[in-house]
């Protein structure tokens, strides 16, 4: 089991949509400068969020990114089923232990697949208890909330602005 990249990044573009005020639109080189990854990935990622219903596009001059779905509503569990499918964890059917042991009443490959499915049974479970909304609980029990945008012309005007220090 891996997860990968896009599961990570998904996350907190939607934790973005989540926190950005009045809904408003966020376009994808917010997102991928503000993250620090690959635009064209990014785009990628977004497109499966789209089509699974957590955010909306707009392909308008002011367009971009909205929230469709509520944080409340989005789990962990969610999020890694749309962006690693479906099981997340894929058990091997190589059944091994047949090529090492003669006794037809060896049951190691049975144990070994319980255990792993046991395993990966628990773990996604695990993420579906987490909601979204979850993570964006301030440590002084507030919710976050900020434009993305201007996050990013800020900090672009502090590094123009400490670069001719």
């Amino acid at each position: 089991m891996r997860i990968g990249k896009p599961f990570e990044n998904s996350v907190y573009v939607l934790l973005m949509l989540g926190s950005q005020v009045e809904n408003k639109p966020v376009k994808s080189s917010v997102f991928s400068t503000l993250l620090g990854v690959s635009d064209s990935s990014l785009k990628k990622t977004l497109r499966r969020l789209v089509t699974a219903g957590f955010i909306q596009s707009s392909a308008t001059r002011d367009g971009g990114y909205t929230l469709a779905t509520p944080l409340e509503e989005i789990t962990l569990g969610d999020v890694c089923r749309v962006m690693e499918g479906d099981p997340v964890v894929d058990i091997p059917h190589e059944d091994l232990a047949s090529h090492i042991f003669s006794d037809s009443l060896h049951h190691s490959q049975s144990i070994l697949n319980d255990a792993l499915r046991d395993g990966a049974d628990a773990f996604v479970e695990k993420l579906r208890k987490v909601k979204l909304s979850d993570l964006l609980i301030s440590e002084t029990g507030g919710e976050l909330h900020c434009d993305w945008q201007d996050v990013l012309s800020n900090r672009d005007h502090h590094r123009r602005f400490d670069s001719k220090a």
